[in-house]
């Protein structure tokens, strides 16, 4: 009895290394990829603004929020290392 309880702790203490390794392998190559040349400017770039197409394109807000979009980017890139 006592050996059976053993060997059944012992597969399931093994399986947790196991399973814990792989996932730390895992994420430490995703990390990998997933870094460039260590700069922010990567992670904080902003994507491009998604264009409207039909009556949204003719809104009012639309030309003035295109507008306060590239002043954001132009003081963005102003103070590329300000990561407030």
């Amino acid at each position: 009895m006592k050996q059976n309880y053993f060997l059944k702790q012992l597969l399931l203490i093994g399986a947790v290394v196991a399973g814990t390794a792989l996932i730390n392998i895992s994420c430490k190559s995703k990390a990998a990829t997933n870094q460039s040349d260590g700069s922010t400017a990567d992670v904080l770039a902003i994507p491009a603004l998604f264009e409207r197409t039909g009556e949204l394109a003719k809104a009012a807000e639309w030309p003035k929020t295109k507008t306060k979009v590239d002043e954001l980017k132009q003081k963005i890139a102003a103070k590329i290392g300000d990561v407030k």
